[in-house]
């Protein structure tokens, strides 16, 4: 199962858009951006959870162009469930020119 659930974009102006996405009510997220208009969410577990939960939380954050381009990056923590490594890629990257 996935970390990352729905994620939407709403443009707010002409460089800035909010970003919504939804993760398990058992994952916390951090976000760091560059101030070049690249974003990093990273999703994780929260111990002692060993596998997503099936409710989910949306969680927002602002985010502004830079040279008229925004890139946002959602990297999910690989987990392991049942003795077995889930691998939660490919890394979600969503790229726009403003």
């Amino acid at each position: 199962m996935e970390l990352v659930g729905k994620i939407n974009l709403e443009r707010t102006s002409i460089e800035e858009y909010t970003v919504s996405f939804d993760v398990p009510d058992n994952c916390d997220y951090s976000l760091t951006d560059d101030s070049r208009g690249n974003y990093v969410v990273f999703i994780s577990l929260i111990p002692p959870a060993t596998s997503p939960s099936s409710t989910f939380t949306t969680h927002d954050f602002d985010t502004r162009a830079y040279d008229d381009k925004i890139e946002i990056i959602f990297d999910q923590e690989e987990y392991e469930d049942n003795t077995s490594t889930r691998k939660t890629k490919p890394v979600i990257s969503i790229t726009t020119n403003c």
